[in-house]
């Protein structure tokens, strides 16, 4: 199935007959497959001339590249965390800055995500007791990938930036969960344009279920469809 745009409307050609069809009408750009060199998520099915977003060719719907801006997120250090389970308690230092602009690119196997990852690290200590009194009697060193990722679904789009079991941008669920991210709903399903988010995370622990961690403060993103 091929077809042309014109005016309003498109012409198609199907099985060798030209018929006509509205952009409203017409599934993932006008197209009843992806086309070949693009990746197209679900939810960026607008096919809209105008909602399309150009990368990697101007028939997708789904864009190839995604800038992200991250601002103000204070995640220098955090604060104690006590485990009450193990009567010991943990602070993490040293966390990598995670202001910048930086470029996500489409994971070509999950088309509805976008991510960027870069080598980080971070130092945490263990402390006798539950306030973190006095010099740690355990540290080390910590080397994870620090990962922004962006994703697109039912509600909408979700953002977050994680290194290893530490979250630096997110939602904040009321606890430490692995929901930990930003979720700004959508009433279409185009993808030519994806809405600044905020941190809302709060410092908290569970070491209950494995250091699930969130240590950071506000701070936004802001993102460009095709840089």
């Amino acid at each position: 199935m091929s077809f042309l745009l014109k005016q309003n409307g498109y012409i198609v050609s199907k099985d060798g007959k030209i018929v006509s069809a509205k952009s409203d009408d017409c599934n993932c750009c006008g197209e009843p497959e992806p086309p070949v060199d693009c990746a197209e998520c679900d939810f960026c099915s607008g096919c809209l001339v105008e909602h399309r977003p150009g990368c990697p060719t101007g028939i997708c719907c789904t864009p190839h590249k995604i800038r992200v801006v991250v601002s103000g997120v204070d995640a220098a250090a955090s604060n104690c965390a006590a485990d009450t389970a193990m009567g010991n308690s943990v602070k993490i230092t040293n966390l990598p800055t995670v202001d910048g602009t930086f470029t996500l690119i489409q994971n070509p196997l999950s088309a509805c995500s976008w991510f960027y990852s870069v080598a980080a690290s971070h130092t945490y200590g263990i402390h006798s007791g539950l306030v973190c009194a006095g010099s740690p009697y355990y540290t080390e060193n910590k080397t994870n990938p620090l990962q922004y990722f962006l994703s697109r679904g039912n509600l909408g789009w979700t953002f977050g930036i994680s290194q290893g079991h530490i979250w630096m941008f997110g939602k904040d669920t009321g606890g430490c969960t692995q929901i930990v991210q930003s979720v700004a709903e959508d009433v279409d399903q185009a993808c030519d344009t994806v809405p600044t988010m905020s941190n809302a995370l709060v410092i908290c622990m569970n070491n209950a279920s494995g250091f699930q961690t969130a240590f950071s403060n506000g701070g936004t993103a802001t993102f460009t469809v095709c840089p």
